[in-house]
């Protein structure tokens, strides 16, 4: 009797592991499926006051064994005042970013997110180019994904440091992003536009599509 009660619990047991395995995995599927695409910028709150900027973000991703890897690239482009909470001279800047990207489930059940990369732009720091490591976690709430934590592997200058630790928040949903700062004091909310994002604007891949980017931007100095 003891040996069949003993065969019944651990049975229900691993029904129970493996439903909470699959539900973990379903969750990072979930996850990689809602992020993957083109994104567009549909507001940016700076101060409370809808600001002057235009902004894409590109994510592809595929599946190497039980994670993702994949790339990112942003473009943004605006007046400087509306980056910087209103510290800046009201003149025009181009930014982008180029990241590599690694998605797994973490030890504690939450989403880990992984970029490596480069930030360049028109202004600051960013004219000779920032690189940048950002881990981020997060977790499943409801109908959207929410940034649990996030680590910046120490790097450059505190200059550097400080410009690129914008986002605090971060609120995933199948069609919409949204990045929140409360240092800037601002907010950007993305729309979706397709979910693909393997060619930026049909023509470059996004290592290509960065590079003559960073050309530009010498170009001007």
């Amino acid at each position: 009797m003891k040996k069949h009660l003993l065969l019944l619990i651990c049975f229900f047991i691993g029904i129970f592991l493996t439903n909470r395995i699959l539900a973990q995995s379903k969750d990072v599927s979930n996850f990689v499926k809602w992020v993957q695409g083109s994104w567009e910028m549909t507001s940016r709150i700076s101060n409370g006051k809808e600001a002057n900027t235009e902004g894409m973000l590109f994510i592809n991703l595929t599946k190497k064994d039980n994670n993702y890897i994949g790339e990112q690239v942003a473009t943004e482009s605006g007046i400087l005042d509306a980056f910087v909470s209103g510290g800046g001279d009201n003149l025009p800047y181009e930014i982008a970013s180029f990241f590599n990207l690694f998605i797994s489930l973490s030890d504690n059940n939450s989403i880990k997110f992984i970029s490596k990369g480069e930030i360049m732009g028109s202004f600051g720091v960013f004219k000779n180019g920032v690189l940048s490591e950002q881990h981020y976690t997060f977790i499943r709430l409801g109908k959207s994904f929410v940034l649990q934590s996030k680590v910046f592997p120490v790097s450059g200058s505190k200059e550097q440091q400080r410009e690129t630790e914008v986002y605090d928040k971060i609120v995933l949903t199948e069609d919409k992003i949204i990045f929140s700062s409360t240092t800037l004091k601002l907010t950007d909310t993305y729309k979706k536009i397709s979910s693909k994002a393997n060619k930026i604007g049909g023509l470059y891949n996004m290592k290509k599509f960065y590079e003559l980017f960073k050309e530009m931007i010498k170009s001007n100095k």
